[in-house]
Order: structure tokens, then sequence, then C-alpha cells
């Protein structure tokens, strides 16, 4: 094994621990500002807990398309 192929598979694998510990953050991330967002709400509206949840799952929803965003382009880049 020549070493140009060692250092492009501990790039590849850099690249790989990279993605694999920035996409839970990129999807639990706008989760928690939601949610947080909506408990500061909550508590300034005198609400139970209702903008919490709805802003929780909003911010779910952004994350999950930002996940999903990131993957195709990832998926894209691959195939060329």
């Amino acid at each position: 094994m020549d070493p140009n192929s060692r250092r492009k598979d501990f790039g590849t694998l850099a690249k790989q621990i990279v993605i694999a510990s920035q996409l839970p953050l990129t999807l639990v991330g706008p989760m928690f500002l939601g949610g947080a967002a909506g408990y500061l709400l909550d508590r300034w509206l005198h609400t139970k807990f209702a903008l919490m949840i709805i802003l929780g799952f909003v911010g779910f929803g952004i994350g999950l398309r930002e996940v999903l965003r990131f993957a195709s382009a990832e998926d894209k880049k691959n195939d060329e």
C-alpha cells in the first residue's frame, strides 16, 4: 500500500467522522431552539406548553430539511 493511498483513506475517514458528528447537531439544534423559543413565548403569553410543542416540531422539520439537503448534496458530489 503506497503512502498516497493511505492519505486518501485517512482523508475519507476524517470527512465521514465530521459528517457523522455534524448531522445530529443539524437535526437537534433547530428543534432545541424552536422549543426554547416556544417555552419563552409560553411564559410570556401565559399559555401552557402549546407553543413549545408547535415550535419544537417546526424546528424538527427545519432540521430534517437541512439534513436531507445536505445528504442530497453529498450524494450528487459522490456521483460526479
